[in-house]
């Protein structure tokens, strides 16, 4: 996640710092998720719209929604997230 200011290359990636040039991968969406009861069944949707070239995705269920960002990341990355986070004052 970065946060505070955030400024681009010219490619979509972003650059972190004043002096650093460190490039770092940034994406940025829009995402509704709603709602529905069929049937006196649950159902969960999402769009997802992708800020840099206004592209809309709609997803069937939030499951669809997950796996469609995991595909979006480097494997390494995946691999990153499935790791429990470490709790602070425990030793691995």
């Amino acid at each position: 996640m970065l946060l505070g200011q955030c400024r681009t290359d010219g490619n979509g990636n972003a650059v972190v710092g004043a002096r650093e040039k460190k490039v770092v991968r940034y994406d940025s969406f829009r995402l509704q998720v709603w709602r529905s009861i069929r049937l006196d069944r649950v159902q969960w949707s999402a769009r997802l719209e992708d800020l840099k070239d206004g592209r809309r995705t709609q997803f069937a269920g939030l499951d669809a929604l997950i796996t469609h960002l995991r595909m979006r990341l480097d494997p390494e990355e995946i691999d990153d997230l499935s790791a429990p986070a470490p709790i602070e004052g425990e030793t691995p």
